[in-house]
């Protein structure tokens, strides 16, 4: 094949044989350049080896495979954004610790320990379970008639824990 380029325009002559006729085919195609990361420019610099090393520049389809160009674009709002959050939450944390009440919260008493650490856990826990039994016969009534109960949410049946085990 003969290749003439001329300006952005590759020209290829070559010649094929079909149906006992010698035809003339002309290719045209258009020369465009495309920027690539400074990575890739690199590798495009490197020696071939191997099975390519008598290969001139560019792709040999014989012994080469070429996947589907995947370009990733990073943003820089999104590494904004983050910042912007991360200053909110040093914020919150600061203002949690300027204000003397730590961050761990008692479900009993509301003081700053853990639930399992309240000194009041004796005398006030009782009430916070009843409390809690309460909270759950509300969350029952929200059910829709005919709907399924668990027999550990039911109202006036016995709790036979034997039964389930």
């Amino acid at each position: 094949p003969k290749e003439i380029i001329e300006g952005d325009i590759k020209k290829i002559v070559s010649y094929e044989d079909r149906d006992e006729k010698v035809v003339k085919v002309t290719r045209y195609y258009k020369l465009t350049k495309l920027k690539v990361p400074r990575a890739v420019a690199e590798r495009k610099k490197w020696k071939k080896f191997g099975d390519c090393e008598r290969d001139g520049p560019g792709i040999n389809p014989a012994n080469s495979m070429v996947g589907d160009a995947v370009f990733s674009n990073f943003s820089y709002k999104r590494k904004i954004n983050k910042k912007r959050k991360d200053d909110d939450v040093a914020d919150k944390l600061a203002k949690l610790k300027s204000s003397g009440q730590g961050m761990v919260v008692c479900r009993i008493c509301k003081g700053p320990h853990w639930t399992k650490q309240c000194p009041y856990k004796d005398t006030l826990g009782v009430a916070f379970d009843v409390q809690q039994e309460d909270t759950n016969l509300i969350k029952t009534s929200h059910r829709a008639p005919g709907a399924y109960v668990p027999p550990s949410i039911r109202k006036g049946e016995p709790q036979d824990n034997q039964s389930r085990q």
